[in-house]
């Protein structure tokens, strides 16, 4: 009798496992920034809704105040990517990391700044310095976010791309018209924040729409929707499958090695 898989059994087994695998990448690595984004979506458009049934002056606030909710989704949503992918880029990345700790500036540290990580592992310490560095990082205009999202490796599809893509899972291009609109929104945003909102002529307020705040609202789904896709379909690809497989399999032959009354188990020297 023999412990060995006939060709089906593998494949069976390779199914299997495949499934699980996709079935943890998508709850730990999908799922909650799906849900992220339709938090922000559902908020934004339930108050556009709402300013709909106001009068006008009462109705442009709320849009004002869409557009702050909505940005503040968006570096929500990108300092959770930052959080999951800074941490295991590579040196020259997070050379721009200070140490937690230390004054905020990513500069040179004396061993001293490393007394109070003693019993810490690295990449614990790298983590918890990622999560300070973001906790004060902002995003407020498009060229931020591309700069971020290239120091991650994290690249936005074309239209030729998502055209050409032979992917199972659907995928969105990002194209000049979305990076437009969501650097209008940043950039209102801004004026709302800082300048009130407040007409350039210094006469009132500036005018703002529903149909300008829809707008704003589908482009950011539809580039955090994007940028969760696509570092989905990177991180988890046929290549990083092949790596887990190769993994629990080295797993299982050294849990076997070391079963009582195997060869490999016996004390060295042994007969």
């Amino acid at each position: 009798m023999t412990n060995e898989m006939t060709p089906e059994q593998g494949a069976e087994w390779v199914k299997k496992l495949m499934e699980s695998y996709l079935t943890w990448a998508s709850k730990v690595h999908f799922q909650p920034y799906v849900k992220q984004i339709s938090e922000g979506l559902q908020r934004g458009l339930k108050l556009v809704g709402a300013a709909g049934e106001t009068d006008k002056e009462t109705s442009e606030e709320i849009l004002r105040a869409v557009v702050v909710l909505n940005h503040a989704y968006l570096e929500d949503f990108l300092r959770s990517v930052a959080l999951w992918l800074l941490p295991i880029a590579n040196e020259e990345t997070l050379n721009d990391v200070p140490l937690v700790g230390t004054s905020g500036r990513a500069e040179k540290f004396q061993l001293g700044k490393l007394a109070r990580h003693r019993g810490k592992r690295i990449d614990d310490v790298i983590r918890e310095s990622v999560a300070a560095y973001m906790e004060r990082y902002t995003f407020n205009n498009v060229p931020a976010i591309k700069s971020f999202l290239a120091s991650v490796d994290v690249k936005l599809p074309s239209r030729e791309e998502v055209d050409s893509s032979s992917s199972p899972i659907p995928r969105l291009a990002i194209d000049g018209e979305v990076l437009a609109l969501l650097e209008a929104m940043m950039k209102r945003r801004h004026h709302i924040v800082h300048r009130a909102d407040k007409a350039k002529t210094g006469d009132g307020l500036q005018e703002i729409t529903k149909g300008e705040v829809a707008g704003w609202l589908a482009a950011t789904m539809m580039f955090t929707l994007s940028i969760t896709t696509e570092n989905f379909i990177q991180r988890h690809s046929k290549d990083e499958f092949q790596k887990a497989v190769e993994a629990l399999a080295a797993a299982a032959e050294k849990r076997k090695e070391l079963r009582p009354g195997t060869r490999s188990s016996k004390p060295k020297g042994s007969k």
